[in-house]
């Protein structure tokens, strides 16, 4: 999916003529965990006292093999999409497309867009990053609404964030350590805390593996009862692929599981022999 296919031609140009400092210096963040072509499929559970366990959906999340220019930049495009099964679709009807523009230097979002049908709820929103002027544009194409708000100097979106932080080095990393990522989500500026829990063997359905284990900070409220709810096993290894992750929620568990994997840049050396 191309940038004209989702925003108009004239007004992407007349925007970034306008908001892009020509001149600006950015930072660089050297990319070890990821490549153009990689492409992750996951199987999303859910479990509760009423419905018991139905595997409820599937996402995928891919690299596409393109670079794409966004404000003069180079970038790396990231399509994240998941649907629920047909079968649960009278239950819940959800298919969510993300695409973010993440620029190949220095590992930060330049254009972020959200295309979601959940249930009633429809979203058509875009958000544009000033990186130089700490500004973001949050755009909502359905309501016609333009907001303009202060970002930190390289703040993530929802999608690039977990990209960036597959290339942190957890290396030196003690139990209980943890590091804070911004990021924005429509016209607001949110953060989460990443909790390093230690190394642990995951036995899954593709193997074996030495993981790494997270636990990011959520927001308390109609879907989380509880700050930390949510963890997350990574390989250890160079990838740092987000293999399987468990999340208690108000209602019952979700459950993500990776089901196959393509276009990986290092070697898989943290699954078992």
């Amino acid at each position: 999916m191309k940038t004209r296919n989702l925003i108009s031609a004239a007004a992407f140009i007349a925007f970034f003529f306008a908001f892009i400092a020509a001149n600006a210096q950015y930072r660089t963040v050297q990319n070890t965990a990821y490549k153009r072509g990689e492409k992750l499929t996951y199987i999303i559970y859910f479990d509760s006292f009423l419905t018991g366990k139905i595997k409820a959906a599937y996402g995928t999340f891919e690299v596409l093999p393109e670079t794409e220019t966004v404000g003069g930049r180079t970038c790396n495009h990231i399509v994240a999409s998941g649907a629920t099964f047909k079968k649960y679709n009278w239950a819940i009807y959800v298919n969510d497309r993300f695409d973010s523009y993440v620029d190949e230097q220095g590992q930060f979002p330049l254009l972020f867009l959200r295309r979601a049908h959940e249930g009633n709820f429809t979203a058509n929103q875009d958000i544009i990053f000033n990186h130089s002027k700490n500004l973001a544009q949050f755009k909502d194409n359905k309501k016609e609404k333009t907001i303009n708000y202060y970002i930190p100097t390289y703040a993530q979106d929802m999608i690039s964030a977990g990209y960036y932080a597959r290339n942190l080095d957890l290396t030196k990393f003690k139990a209980g350590e943890n590091i804070t990522i911004p990021y924005v989500f429509e016209d607001s500026l949110f953060s989460t805390t990443l909790v390093y829990d230690g190394i642990a063997n995951l036995k899954m359905g593709l193997g074996t593996f030495s993981c790494i284990k997270l636990k990011p900070k959520v927001l308390v409220g109609t879907v989380f009862g509880e700050a930390y709810p949510l963890t997350i096993y990574v390989t250890n290894d160079k990838n740092r692929i987000p293999l399987y992750a468990k999340s208690s929620i108000l209602i019952g568990t979700v459950k993500f599981e990776l089901i196959s994997y393509s276009g990986l840049k290092n070697p898989l050396d943290s699954k078992k022999k």
